[in-house]
């Protein structure tokens, strides 16, 4: 655990644009690698971008800049953090995970030790954080001449295979399993790229597949599709793979993939439509909803919103990282800077 740099940032110089509703509540000066949000409420609020980790506990008023751990080699973007109160919360990126007590001053290991060549994605975890899932693979190792496993990492020069696996803490990152998803072979490429708690279940993306686990890890089976609606299609060749999810609640829940398709549950992920929208062309890279209509979504760096939560998604002025709602807030992120809008009662 090691001591970080904390710098106090204040909103009153970067607050001076605004676009269509939106107030710019603070500058980013390594935005370009990417940035996300999370938002435990109202007023606490963080923001990752390549190397910086920005909290404010008065709703973007004033914020504190800290160096993000460096346990990774593959630090190139932004990572992702969760927070399951005010001082607790867990930052995952490449091969590092780790922890923080006091609201992100400090880090430690989160008791997950990544084999090398591993790489993880995201996390989701109870209010307690005892117990926590950890998205991302495990590279099943190429035989060397001599009968020595070549460990690398998964995607060097194409040559590695993967089995994505989800990793399970049930005592707070004392002891972990890995819980592998189905496939047969492992294949290159194949890693769980997110995962959600969804009620007593958990849903997890990897590959062209969207698996759920009933029985919180122990077991996984692929996401039956309703037989009244269509589905994507998916090639062989796996260039369809899932990009992110989103829930509203504990029913209804969205799935963007790189071609440009769109699904929906409304049965908590045991079954899912294919959804035809107006922007099929691009990528939802990243979406969040506020109830089963009304939702956000940033495709190549443009900000969308559905009031329909299928077909229609008018594009909005910001060109956007990500996006994320948190009651009547709406937080945004771009290369630049960070903006805010108080929504409209619903």
């Amino acid at each position: 655990m090691r001591q970080l740099f904390l710098l106090l940032l204040t909103s009153a110089g970067a607050a001076s644009g605004s676009h269509a509703g939106y107030v710019h509540v603070l500058t980013l000066v390594n935005g370009h690698g990417g940035s996300r949000i999370f938002a435990l409420d109202a007023e606490h609020v963080w923001v990752t971008d390549a190397v910086k980790l920005y909290s404010t506990r008065d709703a973007g008023k004033k914020w504190a800049a800290r160096d993000l751990p460096s346990c990774s080699d593959l630090k190139r973007s932004a990572g992702t953090v969760e927070f399951v109160d005010e001082r607790q919360g867990v930052y995952v990126q490449g091969e590092c995970i780790t922890k923080t007590s006091d609201g992100g001053e400090t880090w430690g290991p989160l008791g997950l030790q990544p084999k090398r060549g591993s790489l993880v994605y995201a996390a989701d975890f109870d209010t307690s954080l005892q117990k926590s899932f950890v998205a991302g693979c495990i590279c099943v190792p190429r035989l060397a001449t001599e009968g020595v496993p070549n460990f690398a990492l998964c995607d060097q020069q194409g040559k590695e295979r993967s089995a994505a696996t989800v990793f399970i803490t049930s005592d707070g990152g004392g002891s972990w399993q890995d819980s592998m998803l189905p496939s047969s072979p492992p294949r290159r490429a194949f890693c769980a790229v997110s995962v959600k708690i969804v009620g007593t279940s958990v849903v997890a993306l990897a590959r062209n597949n969207i698996f759920r686990s009933p029985d919180m890890g122990k077991t996984w089976a692929a996401v039956r599709f309703d037989p009244k609606c269509s589905r994507p299609h998916f090639p062989e060749e796996f260039e369809n793979v899932p990009v992110t999810m989103a829930f509203a609640g504990r029913e209804y829940g969205w799935v963007s993939y790189r071609d440009g398709d769109l699904l929906r549950t409304v049965d908590g992920g045991a079954t899912c439509c294919s959804v035809e929208h107006n922007d099929s062309d691009h990528v939802f890279w990243q979406m969040t909803f506020r109830s089963s209509t009304e939702g956000w979504a940033v495709d190549d760096h443009s900000l969308l919103h559905t009031t329909d939560g299928r077909k229609t998604w008018n594009r909005e002025e910001l060109r956007a990282n990500d996006v994320l709602v948190s009651g009547a807030d709406l937080w945004v992120t771009t290369h630049s800077g960070v903006y805010h809008r108080t929504l409209a009662p619903k």
